[in-house]
């Protein structure tokens, strides 16, 4: 058993691309981990520089929220 396996549940998402770790960074900085299959999935789907053009805009005028705002721009 190594050091890490101490701090990382076995059911802990472990990143195995950019992609999935952009992701994970994306849903952490929305406070979303708990949909971290809907931002892989638009990650994929749209590409990670749209993606980040949306958290950009949202992030500035939106403040607390902005994971339901960010959500509704993909879904609608």
């Amino acid at each position: 058993m190594s050091i890490l396996d101490k701090f990382v549940s076995p059911t802990a998402f472990v990143p195995s691309s950019v992609g999935e770790y952009f992701a994970l960074q994306l849903a952490q900085k929305l406070d979303a981990v708990d949909d971290l299959h809907f931002y892989l999935q638009i990650c994929e789907r749209f590409g990670q520089d749209h993606v980040l053009n949306v958290y950009r805009q949202l992030a500035v005028t939106s403040g607390p929220g902005a994971s339901e705002l960010f959500r509704s721009h993909f879904i609608n």
